[in-house]
């Protein structure tokens, strides 16, 4: 047997019990996206705050390792700069080295009486001695010596007279230009 069913709600009170039952959908989906919409909010505001220290650190860092680089750069500098002291302080003793052995050679090749008043090197090949001494014998025997590459070890290309005179007490006094082989300096 069919039921029969008899309805005897008004149809207003319905409708307004239809349309409640909606209003209370729509306002339990609209507290559910209110919800939804809190937790998605609170989550990128916590990304954006961890986002912001974790960048602060990373500039603090950035800063420290700029400072490094500065300070490395500074140490840098002042190696480079000893560094081209040492050279310069090498190149300075290379050339007293070589001029002290200029002057060795040339204070091997004068002769017992013949003496040395001065010695001017510069950076030239070319040098000037200036000398005196009492008799020709020991004055030629530094010619001889001067212009014999075998006595000189080669490192005397030339050798011209400036100056040879005889003083009132009977010395000889002498000025010298002695041109030296390529490489002696």
């Amino acid at each position: 047997m069919d039921k029969i069913k008899i309805n005897l709600i008004p149809e207003e009170i319905k409708a307004k019990a239809k349309k409640e039952a909606k209003q209370v959908l729509v306002n339990k989906i609209s507290i559910a996206l209110l919800g939804l919409l809190i937790i998605t909010t609170s989550g990128i505001l916590a990304i954006v705050i961890s986002q912001g220290t974790t960048l602060n650190s990373l500039n603090e860092q950035i800063e420290k390792e700029k400072f490094e680089v500065s300070r490395f750069k500074d140490v840098e500098a002042v190696v480079n700069l000893l560094k081209n002291r040492v050279e310069t302080i090498n190149q300075f003793s290379n050339k007293r080295y070589k001029q002290r052995d200029v002057f060795d050679l040339l204070s091997s090749l004068f002769p017992k009486g013949v003496f040395l008043e001065s010695l001017q090197i510069d950076k030239t090949t070319k040098v000037i001695v200036s000398g005196q001494t009492n008799g020709t014998s020991s004055l030629k025997i530094l010619f001889d010596n001067l212009v014999d590459p075998k006595i000189n070890e080669g490192k005397i290309s030339a050798v011209t007279v400036n100056n040879l005179n005889r003083s009132q007490q009977g010395k000889i006094n002498f000025e010298l230009n002695i041109h030296l082989a390529e490489g002696v300096l």
